[in-house]
């Protein structure tokens, strides 16, 4: 049997297990099937000593790194009985990210996400440009205006008058499998409603439409104070929560995180 814990960041959900497995992509595969394993939208895999995480989305790819994903762990570390001192740090396969302002009942924190990257050959895609800012592109008849960049990893920022799940999740899909982004993109459908508030669904890459993105959150905010639609810091809601992000010399990311369960989970 496999220990586990279940926590979420504004809805977007995650299993922690610290017992490694020797599969780690088919094992997210069957835990986070939300019919016959746990259910999720990523499996944390992670040591507490030193701090380093690695997350797998629901299809059992691997991404870089995953904002609301971090925080579960401060949390889970926390849980455990850890300092905070402890935790100040945490490694991922995007780097080493700074966690800061750890706060109690509720929790939060902030993580620091480093310096966003806008060129377009770190994120592979098929463009001439040295950026992929304002690009135009057709999808589903649609002329389409795109800003990419890397916080962790690769987001496509759409701004949309109206956010209606129903309509991102096709379009979500296509611009995500689109052949100029060669190793798939993350999909952002940003409102503005105010300099310092926009409203976010984030159609992610191996998972779907989801209740939340900390990268996404970053990233249409940084966008957003870029094209000079937002001031910094820049709240961003969700579903089932609020982040706040300020986009300064570094991306830094603050929000909630809840333990939902834990327990053991039997292979059949």
């Amino acid at each position: 049997m496999l220990a586990f814990s279940k926590y979420h960041g504004c809805g977007n959900d995650f299993i922690i297990i610290e017992e490694w497995h020797q599969d780690l992509s088919r094992l997210a595969q069957k835990l986070c099937h939300r019919t016959t394993g746990i259910g999720a939208d990523g499996l944390l895999a992670v040591t507490r000593k030193p701090c380093t995480m690695r997350i797998f989305n629901s299809d059992g790819s691997e991404a870089a790194m995953c904002g609301n994903g971090l925080r579960c762990f401060v949390k889970y570390c926390i849980d455990q009985g850890m300092a905070e001192s402890e935790i100040s740090s945490i490694e991922t396969k995007a780097g080493k990210m700074k966690v800061m302002d750890i706060s109690h009942d509720p929790f939060s924190c902030t993580i620091d996400l480093g310096k966003p990257d806008c060129k377009a050959s770190s994120m592979a895609i098929d463009t001439t440009e040295s950026t992929f800012m304002h690009q135009k592109l057709f999808v589903s008849d649609r002329l389409l205006s795109l800003s990419s960049v890397f916080i962790g990893a690769v987001h496509t920022v759409l701004y949309m008058d109206d956010i209606g799940i129903a309509s991102m999740d096709s379009l979500g899909a296509q611009l995500c499998s689109h052949p100029i982004f060669k190793d798939r993109t993350n999909v952002d459908f940003v409102r503005v409603i105010d300099e310092h508030t926009i409203e976010l669904i984030t159609y992610e890459r191996g998972v779907g439409i989801t209740a939340a993105c900390g990268t996404g959150a970053c990233a249409s905010a940084y966008i957003a104070v870029r094209d000079g639609k937002c001031v910094s810091p820049v709240a961003v809601l969700l579903p089932y929560g609020k982040l706040i992000v300020d986009v300064g010399d570094t991306i830094r990311l603050k929000g909630p995180a809840v333990k939902i369960a834990q327990g053991y989970w039997q292979e059949y």
